[in-house]
């Protein structure tokens, strides 16, 4: 911005950042600079097009370079902002999360139809109640306490956080939630989910079961990471974007892989449907030929998996299935993967699991993207 004589107006701005960043390769240009600028001046990038001789003033255009200054050091547009779209959220994000790819929108897809397919499943096959009429799962309440349930995101309500008084109640396990992104995408999309594919099945002339009908089921999410900061981020998403009633439904929890010295285990003990998760699974030979935006500044735990790319996909099964974690009837691991240790993460679920099916899912590139493992006791 040397050319004492033009006049730095929105449309000269962008032309000359587009041109700026493109010498020093930087991918997206021109959206770089959209999305710098349109929060510089608080306002949607379609409003910079309807707005192209504002003159910015000199804060604006100070905190424009500076914006720029950072961009050409490699760091993520999104990181410079702190925030990042996925899906139909907005999320906050720093350095101690990873940056929500497109990529793992298929994850959130692919756990959708399962749970759909698991609800279905589970009023053909209703979970038998005990005799008090409750969930295998249901303590009887504590007569001598009056306090009022806690219901922030990050404890939950104060009830017993697997199993429902509903015989259709889904629990879903999320290992490393980072952002939040998966979680929160989840619990905000299911119910529309369903009554869609509840719409497709009345098109296409397919009986459902009254209860689903009516919308007689629940469920329930426990996100873990174990990284302190991560879960801020996470809750703090939480917290701008839910609802009370869907803060509910969601369970933040710091774990390594699955949360230890509470009370987690013993009561989710075979009542987990669906382990979901975007673990580490970039290979050291992989990680090294990353790009800046990447290596550099996005967290190296959230990243690396060893040599192999395999090793939080092992550590993963083998927390699940030696503590009981899953449902006894049918349940699913699905995971997010890279092309390169997708062969050998099936391979890992068939002797581990010796699951029903295993689906692979290929991402808008056509690049193998999500395995889904179907395990069952049929």
């Amino acid at each position: 911005m040397q050319e004492n004589n033009k006049i730095w107006n929105v449309k000269n701005l962008l032309n000359w950042a587009t041109e700026y960043f493109t010498s020093r390769d930087i991918p997206q240009p021109r959206l770089s600079a959209e999305l710098l600028l349109s929060d510089v001046l608080e306002m949607t990038r379609m409003n910079l097009y309807l707005n192209f001789e504002k003159i910015p003033g000199d804060k604006e255009r100070k905190k424009f370079r500076d914006y720029l200054i950072r961009r050409i050091s490699r760091e993520p547009v999104q990181y410079i902002l702190g925030k990042s779209s996925f899906r139909n959220l907005e999320l906050c994000i720093d350095r101690n999360v990873l940056i929500p790819r497109p990529e793992t929108e298929l994850l959130v897809d692919s756990t959708l139809h399962a749970a759909f397919e698991l609800i279905l499943q589970k009023s053909l096959n209703p979970v038998v109640k005990g005799p008090t009429g409750k969930g295998p799962t249901d303590k009887e309440p504590d007569k001598d306490s009056d306090k009022s349930p806690d219901k922030s995101p990050d404890k939950g309500p104060d009830k017993d956080p697997v199993g429902s008084h509903l015989p259709l109640n889904l629990n879903i396990l999320e290992i490393g939630t980072g952002s939040g992104a998966i979680a929160l995408s989840l619990i905000t999309e299911i119910e529309t989910f369903f009554k869609k594919q509840l719409s497709l099945c009345r098109s296409k002339g397919i009986s459902v079961p009254a209860q689903i009908e009516e919308g007689n089921f629940s469920f329930r999410l426990f996100a873990t990471d174990n990284s302190e900061d991560a879960l801020k981020i996470a809750i703090k998403n939480a917290a701008g974007i839910l609802s009370q009633q869907e803060m509910d439904k969601v369970k933040f929890l710091k774990a390594d892989i699955i949360p230890a010295g509470n009370d987690f285990i013993s009561r989710a003990r075979e009542n987990i449907d669906i382990v979901v998760s975007n673990p580490p699974y970039i290979t050291l030979a992989g990680y090294a030929k990353l790009p800046s935006e990447v290596k550099d500044f996005e967290p190296e735990n959230a990243l690396l998996s060893g040599e192999s790319g395999t090793e939080f996909y092992r550590k993963i099964i083998n927390a699940v299935i030696s503590q009981n974690l899953l449902s006894k009837k049918s349940a699913r691991f699905i995971f997010e993967t890279d092309p390169i240790v997708c062969s050998e993460l099936v391979k890992i679920l068939q002797e581990e699991l010796k699951p029903g099916r295993v689906t692979i899912e290929k991402d808008y590139n056509g690049l193998d993207r999500v395995v889904i493992a179907e395990l069952s006791s049929e």
